[in-house]
């Protein structure tokens, strides 16, 4: 045990290093970090997951930069400075007006933060700790990665390396998905490739975010303007090859995951994305091509369809058996058992993290029958399990934030910003379609995917 902390130190040090020397790229580069959140020490008595000290370190240059701002920026105020100017605009002082910073994200921001603190303040008192755990990992540092990248993110370039960075450790576990599937050594019990996760479902909504974001890059390769030069096009090419080897094999892992929520959340995220382009584009060429893109979409899914009832055919079967211990059976039960502790608790929900313990206790009662599965961690629906962690000022602030994230596509931007925040939007889509099936959001990894497509799409957003 010693020596592994020893190694941890030694790692730690070497971040700390890179932040000096090399700042901004090393913060760029955190997200190729996500799977070490399965990696968990103590300090101080206080579990922390190894990305989250990753975080936190380059958190620090970003906060005190926004305290004490360097030569360099001292044009513009700092950040927490902003902050204390909204409140002297609250009381009659015109710096900045209310208005101003109620219309950038980070009121909705902050709005979250509170629900989620109240939340945690009313949880019974042997599960506090629990909550201020699931507050820390699944709320306050994704938040912080959010502020970190934000913050780094100085051009479009520095999108694209941090989002390569997820993609290199989304290919990293999917191999580790082949290695289940060609060893036999599965973690689940029905032969469904998980990677390091307990649940195949979690590898599906770790690649499949990335999944799409590449996938929307490689169309946009060929909606591009015409290129005029030889080594142009050879750059077209060669990036189109790079990202057609990546997609290769996060697809086929998606597959192996068996995981329809995110095959099908995945394509749906995609077909809309084409349909929009449809649409806006003013080009008959591009609009010839993305017409044949629909029809490919479309077969696609019914091949991946074929494919997955072929890995599965029990599991694709029980689709339609609602009312039986199926897998969609049982998340029936959960909703309903859900929307009636909602229905009990509107306002405040149940606390942060007291879904499982709330199932286990009430899930019967509220059935009005013995339950499928009597032990349940979460409601398997983005929304309801919101509403019960953070009451409806949650549900409300985390929908003003994903809407306001949607409304920057309306913003002037160049076309290779504008490529860029639609394919961090098909990103979102996905997260909001499979989130109807599987809670996505409220996992350390997830969270700070969720929180990594904001900081992109937000670049610079406003003044505040």
């Amino acid at each position: 045990m010693e020596l592994e902390y020893v190694l941890y130190a030694i790692l730690c040090i070497v971040w700390i290093v890179a932040l000096v020397y090399r700042r901004q790229i090393t913060s760029l580069l955190l997200p190729i970090f996500l799977p070490l959140y399965l990696i968990r020490f103590e300090f101080g008595g206080i579990p922390i997951y190894f990305v989250e000290g990753l975080i936190l370190i380059a958190a620090v240059p970003v906060f005190w930069e926004m305290i004490f701002p360097t030569s360099e920026n001292r044009e513009e105020e700092s950040s927490l400075k902003k902050v204390f100017l909204l409140f002297n605009a609250m009381i009659g002082r015109k710096e900045r007006p209310i208005k101003e910073f109620i219309g950038s994200i980070f009121f909705p921001i902050s709005l979250f933060l509170v629900a989620c603190f109240i939340s945690t303040l009313i949880v019974p008192g042997d599960s506090y700790s629990h909550a201020m755990g699931i507050l820390k990992s699944w709320v306050i540092i994704p938040i912080l990665f959010f502020f970190v990248l934000y913050k780094n993110f100085k051009r479009n370039e520095d999108i694209e390396i941090s989002m390569y960075a997820y993609s290199a450790s989304a290919l990293l576990l999917a191999f580790w998905g082949f290695y289940q599937a060609i060893s036999g050594n599965y973690v689940t019990i029905d032969a469904r490739i998980s990677g390091p996760f307990e649940s195949a479902n979690y590898l599906a909504m770790y690649i499949a975010p990335v999944f799409v974001y590449l996938t929307t890059r490689f169309i946009q390769t060929f909606l591009s303007e015409k290129v005029e030069t030889a080594d142009m096009k050879w750059n077209a090419l060669e990036l189109r090859i790079y990202i057609a080897f990546m997609l290769f094999f996060l697809f086929i892992a998606l597959i192996l995951t068996q995981s329809y929520g995110g095959i099908l959340a995945a394509l749906g995220a995609l077909f809309l994305y084409i349909i929009y382009e449809r649409f806006n584009s003013n080009r008959e060429k591009n609009k010839s091509f993305l017409n044949k893109l629909i029809v490919i979409i479309i077969l696609i899914g019914f091949a991946g369809g074929v494919m997955a009832a072929a890995l599965n055919l029990p599991k694709f079967q029980n689709l339609t058996k609602l009312n039986e211990h199926t897998s969609i059976g049982t998340r029936v039960e959960i909703w309903t058992v859900g929307v009636k502790l909602i229905q009990e608790n509107p306002l405040f929900g149940i606390g942060l993290g007291e879904f499982a313990e709330r199932y286990e206790l009430q899930a019967e009662e509220l059935l009005g029958k013995i339950p499928y599965e009597k032990v349940r961690l979460h409601s398997h629906n983005t929304l309801i399990e919101t509403w019960l962690n953070s009451g409806l000022l949650g549900v409300i602030s985390l929908t003003w934030i994903v809407v306001l994230t949607y409304m920057q596509i309306k913003k002037p931007a160049s076309n290779y910003r504008r490529n860029l925040m639609l394919a961090c939007l098909v990103m979102l889509t996905y997260i909001m379609l499979h989130g109807v099936l599987d809670v996505q959001i409220w996992k350390n990894d997830l969270a700070l995917i969720f929180w990594l497509i904001i900081a992109a799409v937000f670049m610079q957003p406003s003044r505040y």
